[in-house]
């Protein structure tokens, strides 16, 4: 992958200020020459107006925890600025950058009840082959096609991130290409916006905004405030791509895989042509790089429910044990909605094969293998497009935090797997691309596949059942 940093940015000055924005924290820290943290400062937060569904949240208060954070640096030594920002997001602002919305993300629970008119305009897999995307609820189409209708029809459609940086450092930047990328409307062969979705759609492309494709200098008065005068600001990074540079998961040998409250599968490849099978998905990121992967919503937050309405107080303690005999029960393990590989507008979670033999644990155990089957899928629909992929690096809180889990992974994915030690991969990754550095391979405890529990698993995979 060519990492397309900047070497611009104030002469006497060579620090890195990466960013990341994410949809429940944001952390900032300061890197010097030789990519060691200096200076660092993290907020977390949970905005809930009511006023939207769940998934849903104000951009402002999370503009004015940004300001006040990087108020606490010291900022003098920066020559440029590295944003990282979540995928996948869509607010309406009016002539004067005023919220008229919330900031949908790709749990916002709204968008799912007008699905059924996009699908009335589009062949759905046409629009696959175009978009990389797909008519889901996660993307930000499906938020701008519920929206829509409450919004004057001279409204600004923009990300979170294309918000925040006019917000936070005074420039109109509008969309960058990477996170245009994602958004469902997006060309990913031509590198512009779709003209088929927006004339299906209704939508102008003027009111989507200025497509950012390289850097800007920081003037006037934000930029003075904050001391960044002169400085470089990058066209934002998907949070996808700089967690996979943090981690050094570049390439078509090695995957990224996260486990978080959520989760994905990631592969990073150069400047070239890639169709990918369905159930992955595919965006063209600025400078021609390609990244491809599917996306997982039943990860930590299903381990979670499993402990606290079910009570099951260890819901992997099994993993540590001989595999399971199959005896019939499954479970389908989307209590919230699914993504990757399915992208079913209906789907749930649920169980099959239930007796009165079974306990909580059967049930628990059930769930997490049938997620676990989620990441087999997709790993074998990246392993089509890129046979020569044998290893995957893995981050998040639920891999870092349960070694039984990394290794049911390593089970899962038939092949090994390394645990990250980069705590904090985005910011690291948004550093590196601003420095223009390879990116290393940063990981611990490596977990080999084991044969009895690969096949428990993959009986248990819809796929292959």
């Amino acid at each position: 992958m060519t990492l397309s940093g900047s070497s611009h940015g104030r002469s006497s000055r060579s620090s890195i200020l990466a960013l990341d924005i994410g949809s429940s924290s944001f952390r900032a820290a300061i890197y010097d020459s030789d990519l060691v943290v200096r200076q660092h400062d993290q907020v977390h937060y949970e905005f809930r107006s009511g006023r939207s569904p769940a998934g849903s949240f104000p951009a402002e208060p999370l503009r004015d925890l940004i300001v006040a954070s990087l108020s606490r640096l010291d900022l003098r030594s920066v020559a440029t600025v590295s944003v990282s920002s979540l995928w996948h997001s869509l607010l309406a602002v009016d002539e004067h950058d005023r919220p008229l919305t919330e900031v949908f993300t790709w749990e916002s629970s709204g968008p799912d009840a007008t699905l059924d008119g996009l699908f009335d305009r589009f062949a759905p897999e046409e629009y696959r082959a175009s978009t990389g995307s797909y008519l889901h609820s996660s993307y930000p189409l499906a938020a701008y096609w519920y929206l829509r209708g409450t919004v004057p029809s001279s409204a600004r459609w923009i990300d979170l991130s294309g918000w925040l940086m006019r917000q936070v450092f005074g420039v109109d930047t509008g969309w960058s290409v990477d996170l245009a990328a994602g958004s469902g409307i997006w060309n990913q062969d031509r590198a512009e916006w779709d003209a088929t979705v927006l004339d299906a759609v209704d939508l102008d492309a003027s009111a989507l905004g200025p497509v950012w494709r390289e850097p800007v200098s920081l003037v006037g008065d934000a930029a003075s405030a904050l001391d960044l005068s002169g400085a470089v600001l990058l066209p934002v990074f998907g949070d996808g791509v700089c967690n996979s540079v943090g981690i050094g998961a570049v390439g078509p040998t090695v995957s990224a895989l996260t486990a978080g409250t959520s989760g994905s599968l990631r592969m990073l490849l150069g400047a070239e042509d890639v169709s990918v099978p369905r159930g992955l998905w595919r965006y063209r990121l600025r400078g021609g790089d390609v990244a491809i992967g599917g996306a997982v919503s039943n990860a930590g937050n299903l381990i979670e429910w499993l402990r606290t309405s079910l009570g099951v107080a260890d819901p992997l303690a099994f993993g540590a044990s001989a595999p399971p005999a199959f005896d019939g029960l499954l479970a389908t393990p989307n209590l919230a909605g699914e993504r990757g590989p399915g992208y079913r507008r209906d789907a749930s979670g649920s169980l099959t094969g239930l007796r009165s033999h079974h306990t909580r644990d059967d049930i628990a155990q059930a769930f997490v293998l049938s997620a676990l089957g989620v990441y087999r899928e997709l790993t074998d629909l990246v392993a089509q497009t890129k046979p020569q992929l044998s290893s995957l690096i893995a981050s998040g809180g639920v891999v870092t935090g349960s070694p039984i889990f990394a290794q049911l992974l390593a089970d899962a994915t038939a092949r090994p797997v390394s645990v990250s030690t980069e705590a904090e991969s985005s910011l690291f990754g948004a550093a590196l691309l601003a420095a223009g550095r390879p990116a290393p391979v940063i990981s611990g405890q490596v977990f080999d596949p084991r044969p009895d529990w690969v096949n428990a698993i993959a009986i248990r995979t819809p796929a292959a059942r």
